[in-house]
Parts: structure tokens; C-alpha cells; sequence
């Protein structure tokens, strides 16, 4: 707790949380050609049903 603090008054706070928070995206890579083929290839009907019906749902127009 002292050396966050230590840290916090030396590098300021926001900076503080930004060094010590990950960056979510920072370590994802693209799938390569093989990883796609294999994760796209094979249907799964479970989620064609499920995406078919989350896309005809309608969407509201927002209020200004």
C-alpha cells in the first residue's frame, strides 16, 4: 500500500492506474489462415438461429 501510494505521488495517479492496467487488445493477435478456417468452417446451428434472430430484432430510434 506504501509503494502504491510512493508511486501515486511520484507518477500521479492517472498514470499510475495506466502503467498498472493492461490493455485488453494489447496482447491479441490475428487469427493466421488456419485458425480462422478451423474456427469459421464447421456451422454451428445453435448460433446461426441465435445470430439470425438477434439480427431481425428492431432497433429503436434514438430520442434527441
Amino acid at each position: 500500500m506504501a509503494d502504491t501510494m510512493r508511486q501515486s505521488i511520484k507518477l500521479g495517479l492517472p498514470n499510475l492506474v495506466e502503467q498498472l492496467t493492461p490493455d485488453p487488445f494489447k496482447a491479441l493477435k490475428p487469427f493466421t489462415a488456419e485458425e480462422s478456417r478451423r474456427c469459421f468452417e464447421t456451422p454451428n446451428p445453435e448460433f446461426d438461429a441465435l445470430s439470425a434472430h438477434c439480427a431481425s430484432l428492431p432497433v429503436p430510434i434514438p430520442q434527441e
